[in-house]
Parts: C-alpha cells; sequence; structure tokens
C-alpha cells in the first residue's frame, strides 16, 4: 500500500504541475467549444486540486464525493467533443433555460424580489428562454441525456457502473456506501470513526487522476498543446498502478 500512495503522488503531481503549465497558454480566439473547454478544465483542474486536499487530511469519503463531480464534468465535456460545434451552443444556451426555471421560481414564491432585477433584465431573460426553449424539450438536462447514456455513447460503460454508482451511493447517503459507519459493538460514542479498511483517500486521488487525465487530453489534442508524452505517461502509471495492487 505505501508504493502505491508513493507512485499516486508522483502521478498527481505530474498532472497538476502540466496542468499548471497548460493553464498558461493564451488562446486569441474564443468560440464557442474553446470556451466550453475552458469552463471544464477550470473548474475540473479546482476539483482535482481539492480531492487532494481533503485525501491529505483524511477525508476519504468527502474526496469521493467530489470525485463524482470530476467524473460528471468528464462525461459531459467527452460528449460535447463528440460534435464540438453544435453540443457547445447546446450546452452553453441551456443557461437560458436554466435561468428562466429560477425566474418563474421567483415569481411563484418570492415576487418581491425580481424588483430588484428590473424590467429590463426580466424581459431579456424571457426572450431568451423563447428563443432556446424547444432545443430542451425534456428540460431536466441540457443534453437530454442522462450521465448514463453519455457514458454509455462514449464507452465509459465500466467505469460509470464502478466509479459513478459507488461515489453516488456515498454522495446521496445510500447504506450500501456509507454501511462502514455502522457500529455494532455495545458502549460507543455516537459519533464513530469509519470502520473500513479501504483506503478511500488514495482510492480518491487515483480516480481523480483519471478523470482530469481524460480532460486534459481533450484540451490538449484541441489546442495542439505539446503535452501529449506527460499524459501518456499519465495513462501507463495508472495502468501500471492497477497491476501493483
Amino acid at each position: 500500500m505505501h508504493e502505491i500512495k508513493k507512485r499516486t503522488k508522483k502521478l498527481y503531481q505530474e498532472l497538476d504541475q502540466a496542468a499548471e503549465n497548460l493553464s498558461r497558454t493564451l488562446i486569441e480566439d474564443a468560440p464557442g467549444y474553446d470556451r466550453v473547454l475552458q469552463l471544464f478544465f477550470t473548474r475540473a483542474w479546482r476539483t482535482f486540486r481539492a480531492v487532494k486536499v481533503l485525501a491529505d487530511r483524511g477525508f476519504g469519503e468527502d474526496a469521493l464525493i467530489l470525485v463524482r463531480t470530476l467524473y460528471e464534468d468528464t462525461v459531459n465535456l467527452l460528449y460535447i467533443s463528440t460534435d464540438p460545434d453544435r453540443l457547445s451552443q447546446l450546452f452553453l444556451e441551456y443557461a437560458h433555460f436554466r435561468n428562466f426555471k429560477y425566474l418563474q421560481y421567483l415569481e411563484e414564491n418570492h415576487p418581491e424580489s425580481l424588483k430588484l432585477e428590473g424590467a429590463e433584465t426580466v424581459h431579456n431573460l424571457i426572450r431568451e428562454y423563447e428563443r432556446v426553449k424547444h432545443n430542451y424539450p425534456k428540460g431536466d438536462t441540457w443534453s437530454g441525456e442522462s450521465i448514463a447514456q453519455m457514458a454509455r455513447r462514449l464507452n465509459l460503460d465500466g467505469l460509470h457502473e464502478t466509479l459513478y454508482k459507488i461515489t453516488s451511493d456515498i454522495a446521496h447517503g445510500n447504506v450500501a456506501g456509507v454501511s462502514h459507519f455502522l457500529v455494532t459493538r455495545d458502549n460507543r460514542t455516537i459519533g464513530v470513526s469509519s470502520e473500513t479498511g479501504l483506503d478511500y483517500a488514495t482510492q480518491s486521488v487515483i480516480l481523480a487522476i483519471e478523470c482530469f487525465r481524460l480532460i486534459m487530453n481533450e484540451v490538449n489534442r484541441h489546442f495542439q498543446l505539446p503535452f501529449s508524452d506527460t499524459l501518456e505517461r499519465t495513462r501507463q502509471g495508472l495502468a501500471g498502478l492497477s497491476h501493483h495492487a
């Protein structure tokens, strides 16, 4: 286990340094897909680092909850990459759809708060919603697909069935994911320590590396950046970890 932790730390540091270098790349023009890549890269990098912070402090379960978010971002971005121009616009304009739903909620529950927004702001919001609403017939997701459906189209079924379902159990407090906090012995305190022998902290970092690597791969490919060798070493290093475990 010590060797796996050591290798994981090295892989994390190398990928984080590559992200630091990649982040300094200047973009002169920023069409829709460029902006989507900037959004997902920036958000994913922060989450990637936050996973490590929690893991280093022993909060493995909480780190895995963030890994779930990182995985969702990975699936969303890779799905957009299959048809970048069309799906980037669909993703970005979903904000108009969601903002209208927030407006409806405020109108029904807190109408006085809309006075602060101003009539013109509300008018523009409604106009943008009317312009894009036909693109979101289901309304509950920007793509019309669930995370599971998008993962299936990306051939990420195996990762989804393991990483996503386990981390979802932990995030939602489903008993299968948090049963290690159940203590059956008598004379126990209300607050308990995790009774599992699993190293959630190390595992969360490994999974975060895998997800963030996939996002960086797409950013590197699209902008034709020189980080392919580093990302390939990360891939090989992750494969080596599974063999060493």
